[in-house]
């Protein structure tokens, strides 16, 4: 038999009617909202802040203190002493960064290779690729008046690391200057300049005179930093010696050398009056590792390059689409050659002028 689905039964009313108790709680609601209503309607903009506020006596006691004046860092000075004690560490600052009325704004602050990103996060991975060892940071102010000026002085490990990362981040259109072994440009609010292993920046909180006169000082103190004793790099040794290029022209890439990751330990100089041409000089360890190190580049470099004469240890390219020329030798255990030279008549006599470089270095 089929279940029945609808149900046929009527609706029946058992409550017949509503109590008294009922009637009397519903019209007491509508008494009280009704009141409600006018009692704001009588009100409307009579409100007074001042009689429901909490009082600034009661404010004042339930505050937290809250040291908004911090007092300058002062030279501590043994109990029974007469005179002044020995000045804060300065850690590897030199002496005469306090020099001319300026003090010490912040504590000395020293970060490593796990800990540089602290300081400079997001920028940190730059330097780690160029050697960094240690980042020492110190803040300075004006006694009575209002400039502050901070130091990063950024210790690279040797020579290359520092030039490496001064040409990685130095502004082109800013004039080089130099301050005995010391290379630096201003900028509009302090200076950065490298020396040796030594990478710095100063950077101060305005565009003044004050600021200005105190990074010039602050170029001079950090000349006197210690310099490592040790040979000059050989890629250096052939661009600022034997092509006898200025040091801001003279760059080094540890790292990811035209885009490879393979290719490594790349010195670069600039091609005087040309914007893109460089050339590029690698010493490997030995004659077989830079053999291998030279198949793997052009073949790499074929896949955008055509090639235009191929010798035994020497092959010139030329871009498919750019029409730029690229040339590489093979010499022993060094490779180098010309890059982006915009026409043949520029890459030869470059080619040939840095051939006579790299023999020259190798006899000394």
């Amino acid at each position: 038999m089929r279940e029945r689905i609808f149900n046929r039964m009527r609706r029946q009313l058992f409550r017949k009617r509503i109590g008294l108790p009922e009637i009397a709680g519903s019209l007491a609601a509508l008494v009280a909202l009704a009141a409600a209503v006018a009692w704001v309607a009588s009100r409307r903009d009579a409100y007074d802040p001042a009689e429901r506020d909490v009082s600034f006596a009661v404010l004042e006691q339930q505050s937290v203190p809250d040291r908004l004046y911090q007092r300058p860092l002062q030279a501590w000075v043994e109990p029974g002493r007469a005179g002044p004690a020995a000045g804060p560490s300065l850690g590897a600052f030199p002496p005469a960064i306090l020099a001319g009325g300026w003090v010490l704004g912040t504590r000395l602050q020293q970060f490593d290779p796990d800990t540089l990103y602290v300081k400079i996060d997001g920028a940190a991975e730059q330097y780690l690729r160029f050697g960094f060892k240690q980042l020492h940071y110190v803040g300075l102010r004006r006694e009575g008046g209002p400039e502050e000026i901070g130091i990063e002085l950024y210790d690279q490990g040797d020579f290359s690391g520092g030039l490496g990362i001064f040409s990685a981040q130095r502004d082109p259109a800013k004039p080089v200057r130099r301050a005995g072994e010391l290379t630096y440009y201003e900028t509009s609010v302090g200076a950065i300049g490298v020396m040796g292993r030594w990478f710095f920046k100063l950077a101060g909180n305005a565009e003044s005179a004050p600021i200005r006169d105190k990074s010039r000082q602050l170029v001079e103190a950090l000349a006197t930093l210690p310099l490592q004793q040790g040979e000059v790099p050989f890629g250096f040794r052939v661009m600022a010696g034997g092509l006898a290029l200025p040091f801001e022209d003279v760059a080094y890439q540890p790292v990811n050398v035209f885009q490879f990751d393979f290719a490594k330990d790349f010195w670069f100089g600039r091609l005087p009056g040309e914007k893109q041409a460089r050339w590029f000089l690698h010493r490997a360890t030995g004659a077989d590792v830079a053999a291998e190190l030279y198949e793997r580049l052009l073949t790499e470099q074929r896949f955008d390059y055509e090639t235009v004469s191929e010798q035994e240890q020497r092959t010139v390219l030329r871009h498919r689409f750019l029409k730029n020329w690229f040339a590489m030798v093979l010499d022993g255990p060094v490779l180098y050659g010309v890059e982006n030279a915009p026409t043949q008549a520029v890459l030869e006599p470059a080619l040939a002028r840095l051939a006579q470089a790299v023999r020259d270095a190798g006899e000394q």
